[in-house]
């Protein structure tokens, strides 16, 4: 067992990253089970008091006696003095006032300040940023309770939007005070967090093109194509599906640079009539072009021509009204590596006569869990699935409960 430290140390909560809590009189706390480092992050993040009955609830859902699974827990926290971190009562636990900190709460207080005044000192986010992850709790995940989950999920679209608004601040603020480096590194994040992201693409142009005029001896543009040594950004898929946040299709050539971007090739002529193909094919629509480069960059050796021509005839297919969605299907089946198959999947689609997906229907076919469905895939599957979506939901997505799958009769 732990001795008791003289005085109460600093706790300190890694969540925009691998998970890592750490005391500063040992370093890592030891010997904690998943369930009570989700009670601890839990208590954490919603810095308020929160009720036995809803822990229970959230952590134990389907334990024959989640009161005592609660109990055991609080005293292997009590083993290890992280209890004086927290008010425990009979009722309710909260995490007191002590000497304790998280990256998400630092990462929040800079974000509101940063609103509250465009003018303040940037070089404490900026250290934040530069060592953090732009995912809460990336990789971790409590089996069996899907409403800690849910709460991951909601927790992680929100993280998620400040952390791209704060990418996109940055970036015109090194842009302005001629910091070109920072400007790079900034706009990239930003892209990558946000394939769709109209302004980080922008700077990325200009900086590219400043490039070409610094180095003019850099090869023609309809040089060979370059592949570049590509890594994931992570393990899981669903986690680099985000939400569409644009009211209008990218122009030809934006679209080109975006594609050309998650396809990880550099000197594509925006003439480059397969290019152009692929484009037109979804509307130059930021999401499908996104899965597009990123499903070519993991398949090197697919064949442009043969994947024009099988979207070509998926789209043929489809009514004209529901063309665009179709595609997106097939899009998301294909870089996911959905089962079961892609025309199996269509089919399926074929067989509802009309009648729009439900959210269960899409889990149950993609063998994925619901929440998941709802919350990672987000606005892809409900904009391809629901063939009667209309474009307000590029513009609100607050306006779809995350609990509710909307009906379009």
């Amino acid at each position: 067992m732990m001795q008791p430290p003289d005085h109460v140390p600093e706790l300190r909560f890694y969540m925009m990253r691998s998970l890592t809590i750490l005391r500063a009189d040992v370093d890592l706390v030891p010997a904690l089970n998943k369930k009570e480092q989700a009670l601890l992050c839990y208590l954490k993040v919603n810095g308020r008091s929160c009720s036995r009955r809803e822990l229970e609830t959230v952590l134990w859902p389907d334990s024959p006696k989640p009161k005592v699974s609660l109990r055991v827990a609080l005293n292997h926290l009590r083993n290890l003095y992280l209890d004086e971190f927290l008010d425990i009562s009979d009722e309710a636990i909260a995490f007191n006032q002590q000497n304790h900190w998280s990256d998400v709460d630092a990462f929040t207080f800079q974000f509101e300040h940063l609103l509250a005044n465009n003018e303040a000192d940037l070089s404490a986010l900026m250290h934040l940023i530069d060592q953090s992850g732009d995912t809460f709790l990336p990789g971790f995940s409590v089996v069996g309770s899907t409403l800690f989950e849910e709460w991951k999920h909601r927790q992680r679209l929100q993280v998620r939007q400040q952390w791209i608004r704060v990418l996109e601040w940055l970036a015109q603020h090194c842009w302005e005070s001629g910091d070109l480096i920072c400007v790079r590194r900034y706009a990239e994040r930003l892209v990558r967090c946000a394939p769709w992201h109209k302004h980080g693409q922008a700077y990325l142009a200009r900086l590219n093109g400043r490039e070409d005029a610094e180095h003019p001896n850099r090869a023609a543009v309809d040089a060979p194509p370059v592949y570049k040594q590509y890594q994931p950004a992570s393990s899981s898929v669903w986690d680099d599906i985000v939400p569409v946040q644009q009211e209008t299709p990218l122009t030809p050539s934006e679209s080109a640079a975006l594609l050309c971007f998650h396809w990880g090739r550099d000197n594509v002529p925006e003439s480059d009539e397969q290019v152009a193909a692929l484009c037109r094919l979804v509307d130059f629509n930021p999401l499908a072009l996104a899965l597009i480069g990123r499903f070519l960059r993991e398949r090197p050796f697919t064949s442009l021509p043969i994947l024009i021509q099988q979207l070509e005839a998926i789209r043929l297919h489809l009514p004209a009204t529901e063309a665009e969605y179709g595609l997106r299907i097939a899009l998301a089946a294909c870089f996911a590596g959905l089962k079961p198959s892609l025309r199996e999947l269509m089919q399926h689609i074929h067989t509802r006569q009309n009648r729009p997906f439900t959210a269960a229907d899409v889990a149950q076919i993609v063998k994925q869990p619901l929440h998941l469905v709802q919350d990672d895939l987000d606005y892809l599957v409900r904009l391809a699935l629901l063939h009667n979506a209309d474009g307000r939901h590029y513009v609100q997505p607050a306006a779809i409960s995350a609990n509710k799958w909307p009906s379009y009769e």
